[in-house]
C-alpha cells in the first residue's frame, strides 16, 4: 500500500541518556486541538544504562505533570502513553538492544491506541488537552529517576490522521532503516564540555535526516594540464627563504620512490609512479586537488559527499627544489 506522507518526519536521533534533548517544529500548522486525529510513530532500540522510567518521544511545548503532553514513554520497564496526568501502560518490555516500533493512535474522539510491532498493547479512553506545537526526542525526565531515554530512535513521524492497523503493518514491515542520526546535546561532564561530537546541529535546530542527500553528486574529474611555474625563492632581512611556488604534490599510496629517492635534486616527478599535481601553496592538499580539477569545489551544494574521507588520513608529498642566495653560501 501507499503510506500517506507524515506532517513532520521521518527524524532518526541517537540519545545519549542526558541533556536537554532534541526538539522540531511543525512546518505548518500543528494538528494539537483536543479533537483531532493523529497517529505518533517511531523506531526505538534501548541501550543499558537507560532509566526504568523516562520519557521516549512525542508531541508538547513543555514537559509538566499537566495535560497537552503526548508522549511515547517506558515506565517502570514497560513501554506506555503519557499524557501528563494521564497514564496509559503496556505488558511490553523492551529489552536493550532489540528493535521495537511504537505507535499511538488516537482517533479524534476519546479512543488512544497504544500499538507495538503491529499489535494493540493498549486502549483506553481519554480526554485530550491542546498540545504544544513541539515534537520532542528524549526530553528530560519528569520521573524522579530524572534521567533521559538513552538508545537509538529512527522513523521517528507524526500524522495528522488516525492510520489503520494497515498502514500501521506497513510502517512495521518498512524496519528501522539506517538514516543518518542526530546526537542529542550531552551536558557537561569532567570527560567533555558539552559538545556533540557527531551531529548536525544547524543554526537554529537540528537538520531533519529526511533532507540528507541521498548520496554524493554526479563528478568526473577534469584533470588540468600540469603547468608547474618555476621555483621562487625571496629572501628578507631575517635571511628566510619564502618558497611560494614550484611545488608539487603526490600521493604517498601511490608513489612507489622512497624519501631518500624524492629529495634529490633532479628527481623527475614526471617518470615516478603516480599521479603528481602542482601544488597550490599556501594551501591544503584538498586545496590542491581541487585546484586541480580532481575533486569539485566542496563548498558548493553538497560536492563535499564527493570528497573522500581519508585523504586526511594518509601522508603526502611536496617537494620543490630551490637555490639558494650566492650571499648567504
Amino acid at each position: 500500500m501507499t503510506l500517506p506522507s507524515p506532517l513532520l518526519g521521518p527524524l532518526a536521533a541517537a540519545c545519549h541518556g542526558d541533556g536537554p534533548g532534541l526538539v522540531h517544529w511543525f512546518p505548518g500548522r500543528a494538528p494539537t486541538a483536543p479533537d483531532q486525529a493523529w497517529t505518533f510513530a517511531c523506531w526505538l532500540r534501548t541501550e543499558e544504562g537507560s532509566p526504568e522510567s523516562c520519557l521516549v518521544a512525542g508531541l508538547g511545548a513543555g514537559i509538566s505533570l499537566e495535560g497537552g503532553q503526548r508522549f511515547v514513554a517506558i515506565l517502570d520497564g514497560h513501554l506506555a502513553v503519557w499524557l501528563g496526568g494521564t497514564v496509559i501502560r503496556s505488558c511490553v518490555s523492551p529489552g536493550p538492544g532489540s528493535w521495537h516500533h511504537v505507535a499511538v493512535v488516537f482517533d479524534g474522539r476519546w479512543t488512544l491506541r497504544l500499538v507495538v510491532d503491529g499489535r494493540k498493547a493498549a486502549c483506553e479512553a481519554v480526554r485530550l488537552a491542546h498540545a504544544g506545537a513541539q515534537v520532542r526526542l528524549a526530553p528530560p525526565s519528569p520521573f524522579p529517576e530524572g534521567r533521559s531515554f538513552r538508545g537509538t530512535l529512527r522513523q521517528v513521524q507524526f500524522h495528522a490522521l488516525a492510520l489503520d492497523e494497515e498502514a500501521l503493518a506497513a510502517l512495521v514491515a518498512q524496519g528501522p532503516g539506517d538514516a543518518p542520526l542526530i546526537a542529542t546535546p550531552r551536558l557537561p561532564t569532567p570527560d567533555n564540555r558539552g559538545e556533540t561530537f557527531q551531529s548536525n546541529r544547524g543554526l537554529l535546530r537540528p537538520q531533519d535526516p529526511a533532507t540528507y542527500p541521498g548520496q554524493a553528486p554526479a563528478f568526473t574529474a577534469n584533470l588540468r594540464p600540469r603547468q608547474l611555474p618555476r621555483p621562487r625563492c625571496q629572501g628578507n632581512g631575517e635571511r628566510r627563504l619564502v618558497l611560494d611556488a614550484g611545488w608539487e604534490l603526490g600521493d604517498s599510496d601511490h608513489v612507489s620512490a622512497p624519501g631518500e629517492t624524492i629529495s634529490q635534486v633532479g628527481f623527475s616527478t614526471g617518470t615516478s609512479t603516480g599521479p603528481w599535481y602542482d601544488a597550490t601553496v599556501p594551501g591544503t592538499v584538498l586545496t590542491t586537488l581541487v585546484d586541480q580539477g580532481v575533486f569539485p569545489d566542496p563548498l558548493v551544494g553538497f560536492n563535499n559527499l564527493a570528497i573522500p574521507d581519508d585523504l586526511a588520513r594518509r601522508p603526502w608529498w611536496y617537494r620543490t627544489e630551490f637555490i639558494v642566495p650566492p650571499s648567504w653560501r
